[in-house]
């Protein structure tokens, strides 16, 4: 039923909307009920569910672990905290949406290390798109990085 979704209507151009950029992994357009007085809403073309069982590509080592600290310490301790806990431990978070803590250890068991990456590339909910400025790879080191902050 995920096919359903008002989204992926819009997506497969069932539901008319008004683009204000797309291109071959995202349409962008603005929110027929803003809340602010520039509100667009990014839509990935890739299902989640699809993405999320994408193998990850890139070999678990301290070399990727190593590099998707550093990644992760550029583009993702600002929201979700330097040690991946979440709540308002990230400077950006206390503006937004608290994120979720990412060394809880039922939520790691939850996400494959595809739903990471599509998260990471894409973006979500309130989460920005980083596939501009990461590429692939970076994106599964990360998702490396993120399996080593499950609490033990």
């Amino acid at each position: 039923m995920a096919d359903e979704c008002i989204f992926c209507k819009i997506v497969r151009k069932e539901v008319p909307s008004q683009p204000i950029y797309e291109d071959h992994d995202l349409v962008a357009f603005p929110d027929i009920r803003p809340v602010a007085p520039v509100h667009v809403l990014i839509v990935p073309k890739e299902q989640r569910d699809v993405a999320a069982k994408a193998a990850n590509p890139v070999r678990m080592s301290d070399a990727s672990v190593a590099l998707g600290r550093e990644h992760y310490t550029t583009f993702c301790a600002p929201c979700h905290g330097p040690e991946g806990k979440g709540g308002v431990t990230g400077p950006v978070a206390t503006k937004f949406i608290p994120p979720p803590d990412l060394t809880n250890t039922e939520l790691q068991k939850q996400r494959t290390d595809g739903y990471w990456h599509s998260y990471i590339v894409a973006g979500g909910a309130v989460m920005p798109a980083y596939g501009e400025a990461l590429s692939g790879q970076e994106a599964w080191h990360i998702v490396n990085f993120l399996r080593t902050l499950a609490r033990k």
